[in-house]
């Protein structure tokens, strides 16, 4: 029993003190195969994310759902920082421009994963577990 407990609290402290680097998420993220079988919306398109250094992002074939109620594809620009709410990292998403018009508002994406990680956003209400999620390309 002792040993259980101690492997626990170990877990706990390991867990809680893996923090994401704002240069670990530089590079471009894509829905995951895993999300276009789970999301039918999400299936006919290519969905990419390019998180910059400086802050800057640029995100092409996005479904509208990750800024809107709307699932058509857009292309878009904005800028990119990674926050802390909760206890949790997010990355915090504030579209600027979207199909080449100027627009303002934004969306977070949370951070999972204990190894290598993934971001992912709620589709809809949370308890329903529809995520999207996104896989930094290599």
């Amino acid at each position: 029993m002792f040993r259980w407990a101690m492997f626990l609290i170990f877990l706990l402290l390991v867990s809680s003190s893996c923090t994401v680097k704002s240069e670990s998420l530089v590079g471009t993220w894509v829905i995951s195969a895993e999300s276009r079988q789970k999301l039918p919306e999400m299936q006919s398109v290519a969905g990419e994310l390019t998180l910059n250094q400086g802050g800057s992002f640029n995100v092409s074939a996005m479904p509208l759902v990750l800024f809107s109620e709307s699932p058509e594809p857009t292309t878009g620009s904005g800028a990119w920082k990674l926050e802390s709410r909760n206890g949790e990292q997010e990355v915090q998403l504030n579209l600027s421009i979207i199909n080449g018009r100027q627009l303002g508002f934004g969306t977070p994406l949370k951070i999972g994963g204990m190894r290598s990680f993934t971001l992912y956003y709620y589709v809809g209400d949370p308890d329903l577990e529809n995520r999207i999620y996104f896989e930094k390309k290599k």
